[in-house]
């Protein structure tokens, strides 16, 4: 049984840029990123950059590397409207961003539309801030999150939670993803992708960016 659990944003971010490119509906779920497998002594915009081509020249190795200028830095949090925005620019007028942080397109698996979305991604580069793991302060946030905010939110649209494990449990099974997470209680086969997505805008899965990573 699929639960619905999401990476957090250090997570989300290495999957975003790594292996988003090449499916119809594009998130950060659970394939691991194929491009750059230990993390660079620094995380810099070419770095981040870097990530996307790879994955893109694995499915098309003929196609010659454009040359982009960035834009501007975005969060992972921006990211799907952002890039759904751009590639509807780009003349994929179907292309959206949904709820649940994806987007989609008829048109994803073609080579100009991967293409266009590497270029996207390339223009509105994450910021290469998000890819640093947290540190112990920031963990902790999350957790304060989950217990005093997600947890009582999920609560009022009438789901059940698992009770939270201690603190310090909490801080000590974090390997990269959190232990525990109030949505991992949710079954998706039973509440629907529908669902989920509603309770995501009402309850956001963790804390804003800009909180972990100031």
């Amino acid at each position: 049984m699929a639960f619905a659990t999401r990476e957090p944003t250090v997570k989300r971010a290495l999957l975003l840029v790594a292996a988003l490119l090449l499916t119809g509906c594009t998130a950060a779920p659970e394939p691991e990123p194929t491009a750059t497998a230990e993390p660079p002594q620094e995380y810099t915009v070419a770095w981040v950059v870097e990530q996307s081509w790879v994955t893109f020249s694995d499915s098309y190795p003929d196609v010659e590397r454009p040359e982009v200028e960035a834009e501007r830095l975005i969060s992972p949090g921006e990211w799907p409207k952002t890039i759904a925005g751009c590639l509807v620019d780009a003349g994929f007028t179907d292309t959206k961003a949904t709820t649940g942080g994806q987007v989609e397109s008829a048109s994803s698996g073609e080579e100009d539309y991967d293409l266009a979305q590497y270029v996207c991604s390339a223009t509105f580069p994450i910021d290469p801030k998000y890819f640093r793991p947290l540190d112990e302060e920031a963990i902790g946030i999350v957790y304060d999150y989950f217990v005093d905010t997600l947890v009582p939110c999920l609560t009022a649209q009438g789901q059940t939670v698992t009770p939270a494990p201690t603190r310090e449990a909490f801080l000590a099974g974090w390997e990269g993803v959190p232990s525990w997470n109030p949505y991992g209680d949710l079954p998706l086969e039973v509440i629907g992708q529908a669902e989920l997505d509603r309770l995501i805008s009402v309850c956001p899965e963790y804390p804003p960016d800009e909180v972990l990573y100031d």
